[in-house]
């Protein structure tokens, strides 16, 4: 009777062994299941994230390059009002072309992103930018004025980066005060150029100028030679802002012509005022040069700065007005402060679906975990049995 019942005892101990044998190969299966479907849930999140980054930069890109959404491209003058500035900011994270102006944080991490030098990139640019530390003259650019009146120097530029900046500094004569005139370069008569510079001035007791060749164009849809041609010259809208001035030349011969190009604010993106005239290319021209001057200002306390002078040929290919005012940092149009970065928690992730069906599983997971640790620790099975006492005697 005592055999029986110790073989009874022993036979039960086997059975809840191989029970719990069971179990531990269940639980060991289960924790194997959590690992895979963590290893999942990364694994979406990093392609959705790398899918994200890839789409923001293509459209960053495409923005670069002058285009919209859609891919279309945007005409000289079409953010006239500033109103398109601010949609093609917003508009750039969407797949379909559709404006989202309420999106500002998109706004800021597109600038943020774009942080390419895109003014090098594409088209054919005229000017050999030339600058190094130092006053006066340099092999590309004469000065107009004194030496002294010209220095290049450390400062910030329109994208609050620190470049070279040409500085003009007037005497008290009421001349020339700083500025230069360029080695005249190579144009095709027949072709249309942009001319551009940014200039920022800490006063307004002088006047800002950009010009192009004496002689080499004429006066829009005309054949008269101008001998001192300027497209603009007089005083910016607010000291101590960098400005855009644009100006057009365009092919000799051609009529029906009207003025274009602008004054832009590089904040705000928004063309404040016209310029005072365009030209078009005289019939002999074979070469030009690009001006940009400080002048008549008595005060030798004033600054007149200038950044990055441009001759483009208009062919499709050069940057567009957008794309040179792209990095300004986006003040006054809904954004974050210049001050913030985007990280990888400000990027979309996977949808949100995924993310409530995966974390569901996972907690049905470990809540049978537990359950299994419960009761492998003794926990609705009673005391563990003692191996020792089931020997047959």
């Amino acid at each position: 009777m005592g055999n029986t019942n110790s073989k009874n005892v022993f036979l039960s101990y086997l059975r809840k062994q191989q029970e719990q044998q069971v179990k531990k190969e269940e639980f060991n299966k289960l924790k194997e299941d959590i690992g895979e479907l963590r290893e999942q849930i990364a694994t979406l999140q990093n392609n959705k994230l790398k899918e994200d980054i890839g789409l923001l930069r293509r459209q960053i890109a495409s923005l670069q390059n002058g285009k919209k959404p859609d891919g279309s491209k945007f005409s000289l003058d079409e953010i006239e009002n500033g109103v398109n500035f601010k949609k093609v900011k917003s508009g750039a994270v969407t797949d379909s072309g559709q404006i989202n102006l309420r999106s500002a944080h998109v706004i800021n991490k597109l600038f943020t992103v774009a942080q390419s030098d895109y003014l090098k990139a594409g088209g054919v640019q005229l000017i050999n930018n030339d600058w190094s530390l130092g006053s006066g003259a340099t092999d590309f650019f004469n000065c107009e004025g004194y030496s002294s009146e010209s220095h290049r120097v450390l400062g910030v530029n329109p994208y609050g980066e620190k470049s070279i900046l040409w500085e003009c500094r007037p005497d008290v004569s009421n001349n020339a005060d700083g500025g230069w005139n360029t080695t005249y370069f190579e144009i095709d008569k027949t072709k249309t150029y942009r001319f551009s510079v940014f200039i920022k001035t800490s006063n307004t007791t002088g006047h800002s100028y950009l010009g192009c060749g004496k002689n080499t164009v004429c006066i829009l849809n005309t054949t008269e030679k101008h001998p001192n041609p300027y497209f603009w010259h007089g005083d910016l809208p607010s000291n101590n802002t960098w400005y855009l001035i644009v100006g057009y030349v365009f092919p000799a011969g051609e009529t029906g012509l009207s003025t274009q190009g602008g004054i832009y604010n590089c904040n705000t993106g928004k063309k404040v005022a016209n310029i005072s005239r365009s030209f078009n290319w005289a019939s002999d021209a074979v070469d030009s040069c690009h001006r940009s001057y400080h002048y008549y200002d008595d005060n030798a306390t004033t600054r007149q700065w200038m950044y990055h002078p441009r001759v483009d040929l208009v062919n499709g290919s050069e940057p567009s007005i957008l794309s040179l005012l792209g990095k300004v940092t986006p003040v006054s149009i809904g954004a974050k402060s210049a001050s913030w970065k985007p990280s990888t928690s400000d990027l979309p992730t996977i949808p949100q679906s995924k993310i409530q069906s995966l974390t569901a599983q996972l907690n049905q997971i470990n809540n049978r975990l537990n359950f299994l640790e419960r009761n492998m620790n003794g926990g609705g099975w009673g005391l563990k049995p003692d191996p020792s006492s089931f020997i047959p005697r």
